[in-house]
Formats: C-alpha cells, sequence, structure tokens
C-alpha cells in the first residue's frame, strides 16, 4: 500500500449550446444537467471537481440562472470547484485560423471578467479539440489537456506519456470516464484494464480498482476518474435524446455512491492546477508527431465527422464552414480599416461593435451543427449566424467606407502575361491530374500566373461518397498545423497511424512534392484532407454525401518553394 492517498483528477466538460441553437434544450440543460451537478458537489464537501464551460454558456447562466452561477461561485470560493473556461463558444478551433482562437480567448476572458469569474491558465476545449498549434499559447495557458485516445489514434505503437512537453505547454494527457468506473463497480464481468505507461487507463476499458502507481520524482498517485461530459453525473442519457435527457435521481444515486466510495478509499480529490505544479516542464519528454484530432479519434476518424462525414441528409459541414469562412473574412476586412481610422474615440466604437461580431463569429464556428449527428435546425443556425454576420459586417464596412474611391484591398491575384495566348490561360495543361470521383461535372483550371492555376470543380453528388481526388501523392505530410499558419511542419508517414486519416488544412495549404503546393480555398467549402496511405491517395470527399446534391469547390496549384507557398496560402484565405 501507498503511504500517501491517492489522488484523483476529473474533468467536467459542461456544454450548454450541445444543440446549437435550440433555446429550450439550453434550459433543459441547465435545470436538468448543471444544477443537479452542483447539488451533488453541495452534499458531498470533500468531492472537488474541475468543470468546464465556454463563456457564452455562464452568460447564459447569467441571464437566465443567476442563483446558478452564484452557486459555481460559491463553490470556487470553498476550493471545490476549479473552473476551465478557455474558449468563449464550443468552438472547432481546430479549422479556422489561429486569430480565430486568439480572438475567442480574448473574449472570453472578458466576460469571465465581467462576471466575477477566475481565469485559468489551463486549456481545455470542447469535444477535447487538441493540436499542435496550441504551441503558440504559452502567453494566455501554461498546460492544455488532451486525450488518451487521440494520442493513441496517431502515434505509433510506443508507450504514452501521461504528460508532454509543447514549446512552453504542458501537456496533460487526460483518461477515463466516469461511466467505466460505474461500470466497473457495478458489474462484476469487467477486467481490470492494460494501463498506458504511468497509470493513463485507456477509454472504454473499465477499472475494477483504484491503480496504486507514483509518478517519477513524486511521492503521490495521481489517477484520472473522468475526462468528459459533466451531464453524466445526473443522466446516462444525451441532451440530443430530447426523450431522455432528465436528471435522474436513480442515476444520481450511482453516481453518488461512486464518489463516496474513493472518499472509503482514502482517496483525496484534487484540481488539475495542482497536478500541474506537481509537473516539471523540463522534465518532460517533447509531445511527438500529431495531427490535430479530439477524444473519440477512432469514432471521429480524428476531424472527420466535423469536416466532412455526414450522418443525415441535412448535415452540409463543407457550405456550412465555408460560410463562416466568409463572414470572418469580413471581420478581417473590417479590422484592416479600424486601423485606418485617425479619430481615436471613433476607431474605439467601431472596435467595440467588429469584437461584439467576433463573438458571434466564435459561435459561427462551434462544432456542434457539424459533427456526430445535428438537427437540421442545428445545421441551419449556424449557416443563418454567419449569414447575419456577413450582413452586420458589411453594413458597418459601408458606414466606414462611404464617399471614398479607394476600395478596401483584398487577396488579388492577376493574370500573368503568356507567350501562348488565351488559350493556355483557359485551358491549360494541369500541373497534376484531378478527378472527380462519386460526382458528375467538370474540372476546369485557369492560368493565372507563371506558376499559378485556380482549379474549380462543379459536380453533382451520385455517390455517397463523393469530391475530388488529386493525382499526385506526397512522399510526406507537409501542412500548416491549426494555430500555427506561419510554421509548416513535415511529417514522415512511418511516423503517423492510422492508415487513412484527415487534415484540417486551416490555411488551405498542403504540399504535394517540394516544388509543387496545393492550396484550398476555404471560402468554397472547407474539407478535410483524406489521405489514404495504403493506396497512396489524396482527396477530398464527402462521406454521407445527399445525392444530387450540387457543389462548386475552388482550390490552387502552385509551383514555387514551400515558403512562397505559406505565404500565398495565407493569403488567400484572409489569414
Amino acid at each position: 500500500m501507498l503511504s500517501t492517498p491517492t489522488r484523483l483528477l476529473g474533468l467536467f466538460h459542461f456544454n450548454i449550446q450541445y444543440v446549437s441553437g435550440n433555446m429550450a434544450g439550453y434550459h433543459r440543460y441547465c435545470i436538468e444537467a448543471i444544477e443537479p451537478f452542483l447539488s451533488v458537489l453541495v452534499r458531498n464537501p470533500k468531492w472537488r471537481a474541475t468543470v468546464e464551460i465556454a463563456g457564452s454558456g455562464l452568460e447564459f447562466l447569467a441571464e437566465h440562472y443567476p442563483a446558478i452561477l452564484d452557486a459555481i461561485r460559491e463553490l470556487i470560493s470553498n476550493d471545490q470547484i476549479e473552473l476551465i473556461s478557455s474558449t468563449y463558444a464550443p468552438s472547432l478551433w481546430v479549422a479556422f485560423p489561429r486569430r480565430d482562437l486568439v480572438k475567442s480567448i480574448e473574449i472570453n476572458r472578458a466576460t469571465l471578467r465581467r462576471l466575477n469569474l477566475p481565469i485559468s491558465r489551463i486549456f481545455f476545449a470542447q469535444e477535447a479539440f487538441f493540436g499542435l498549434g496550441l504551441e503558440g499559447l504559452g502567453e494566455y495557458f501554461d498546460a492544455a489537456v488532451c486525450k488518451c485516445d487521440h494520442l493513441e489514434h496517431f502515434i505509433p505503437k510506443t508507450p504514452i506519456h501521461t504528460a508532454y512537453r509543447l514549446g512552453d505547454v504542458k501537456v496533460l494527457v487526460g483518461s477515463n470516464h466516469i461511466l467505466n468506473q460505474i461500470a466497473a463497480s457495478h458489474l462484476g464481468n469487467f477486467s481490470t484494464s492494460q494501463y498506458i505507461h504511468l497509470h493513463c487507463t485507456r477509454l472504454r476499458q473499465a477499472e475494477s480498482e483504484l491503480p496504486q502507481v507514483t509518478e517519477p520524482n513524486h511521492s503521490e498517485a495521481w489517477f484520472w476518474y473522468h475526462l468528459g461530459s459533466g451531464h453524466h453525473i445526473a443522466t446516462p442519457a444525451s441532451p440530443g435524446e430530447w426523450d431522455k435527457f432528465f436528471c435522474e435521481p436513480e442515476w444520481i444515486h450511482i453516481t453518488e455512491t461512486l464518489i463516496q466510495s474513493y472518499f472509503a478509499k482514502g482517496s483525496l480529490f484534487c484540481t488539475l492546477a495542482e497536478y500541474v505544479a506537481n509537473i516539471h516542464l523540463a522534465q518532460l519528454p517533447a509531445l511527438p508527431p500529431l495531427i490535430e484530432g479530439s477524444w473519440n479519434c477512432a469514432r471521429s476518424n480524428g476531424v472527420s465527422v466535423w469536416m466532412g462525414r455526414h450522418m443525415n441528409s441535412w448535415e452540409d459541414d463543407c457550405n456550412i464552414l465555408g460560410m463562416a469562412w466568409r463572414s470572418r473574412q469580413r471581420l478581417v476586412e473590417l479590422e484592416s480599416i479600424i486601423e485606418q481610422i485617425g479619430d481615436a474615440e471613433r476607431r474605439h466604437n467601431v472596435q467595440t461593435e467588429v469584437e461584439s461580431l467576433w463573438a458571434l463569429q466564435s459561435i459561427a464556428e462551434s462544432s456542434d451543427s457539424l459533427g456526430w449527428s445535428p438537427t437540421p435546425d442545428e445545421a441551419a443556425f449556424t449557416a443563418g449566424l454567419s449569414e447575419e454576420i456577413l450582413r452586420l459586417a458589411s453594413h458597418l464596412r459601408r458606414g466606414l467606407t462611404a464617399g471614398q474611391e479607394r476600395l478596401l484591398a483584398r487577396p488579388h491575384l492577376s493574370l500573368a502575361a503568356n507567350d501562348s495566348g488565351i488559350s493556355a490561360l483557359l485551358s491549360p495543361e494541369f500541373y497534376c491530374s484531378v478527378e472527380l470521383v462519386g460526382a458528375g461535372g467538370q474540372v476546369r483550371a485557369l492560368q493565372i500566373g507563371d506558376n499559378l492555376q485556380v482549379v474549380d470543380a462543379s459536380f453533382e453528388v451520385a455517390h455517397v461518397i463523393a469530391g475530388v481526388c488529386i493525382g499526385c501523392f506526397p512522399d510526406r505530410l507537409v501542412y500548416c498545423p491549426s494555430g500555427r499558419e506561419t510554421r509548416p511542419i513535415a511529417l514522415q508517414w512511418m511516423d503517423l497511424r492510422p492508415s487513412v486519416i484527415y487534415v484540417p488544412l486551416a490555411n488551405g495549404l498542403i504540399q504535394l512534392t517540394e516544388e509543387l503546393h496545393l492550396i484550398w480555398n476555404n471560402h468554397f467549402g472547407q474539407i478535410a484532407a483524406c489521405i489514404n496511405r495504403d493506396q497512396r491517395d489524396l482527396s477530398f470527399v464527402i462521406n454521407g454525401a445527399v445525392i444530387s446534391r450540387r457543389y462548386r469547390w475552388r482550390f490552387y496549384l502552385y509551383r514555387g518553394g514551400l515558403m512562397q507557398a505559406v505565404e500565398l496560402a495565407n493569403e488567400l484565405n484572409c489569414i
């Protein structure tokens, strides 16, 4: 037996906007999930929990349920709740540039200050979205949480550590789920799981006993008993199950009994901040190469479920994301206009208006209307929000530029002079072959520079898997991870698994050869690049496409050096 008690870590993620745009669902979530959770905490003063809620959710509580927010503040004051609130909305940050993520973080921090809530230096995102781009957030965070199955999904068979170093950021590898613990405690046929190196338990494998393991250089044993949705304390159902998502006293008895069983074993509930304080950055191994992903990576195929995999006929990830990219472009344009306003007071007033639009943009970039099985209302809500941002931003821009002949600079590419004449410009020989798959239509190229072609693919879906296949397979994966659009990385295929991976191109760039690069125009619909290493296939496809639905996609083929391609990609996608 260890001479010191096991220290328990639990992060409970509450997504009030789980059914995006459904106000009744927001209210149901507060009443049936958050309020009962707080009641269990109050009844068990020894229980300390890490609670994660996005800033927009906290605003909803402040407006509609101030007593619940007061209870959260009191539990924080009593050291029972450690609040983590990293972004303003439950956003799909891995699909967008660093600018958007930083905007969401800064808007959220202003929200926390306004609501008199603490600001945590630990990052945790909706769906546990994680990627190498978090390295650049040391100004805001000391640590970031990644789910163990994300690493297991992408990293070849090597031991998974409980913590890593990513620049100046400590990466905490969380694991387990309270449903696993309930299954292990209440069913006798669950065997003890095989531990990941340094006691990280595997998702969906039950634990019958708390592991007795010790961190190197420390005398304490740490154990993750939960990293997942917080509403499962009150109900086994999910918010999308409208007829089942209610607080169940019998279920609370089960979860509360489990919590109390930890007390009986002499375990201590700790905060993530306490855990971070016990980890020394210099002693951590560097984080291995990793593609952006989430928890449940095996089910979501990394980011595929939000960026191209459809579960029903009304889903349209590609075009919903494309609309969000168009609305963010207008906000970036507005920011460049603001810089030209000489009067300080007027500039401040316009900045305030634009910041309010960025808050809406953060919600428009949420993942809930895209992944798993969103409702028709969810899909319509996010697309409609992007439309509203476009309208409001255009109205504001007209007011700022009225009477001025000068137009706002946008990405502009002039046609290059060419001795072969206009026919060579309109019907050039493709730099690499591009074919439609599962669709009927046409692919056309236009030569718009000595080393640059723009390719338009217009097609009608004829098969459930439809899109374009690129006839050039890269020898390695070279792209700019989400959040670091100016810093490309090169990953060897042998350093990655599985055989099929989905890569979000936050600035559209992926290298085909040393001198040939593809730049996806995200404004025409964003979709993850699908890479099948076994078949040496690179494609952009919708899985679960609706027959007869029409799409128009645009991308560029550029001949030149990598850093020139990065600069061009950031210009074309208005990064």
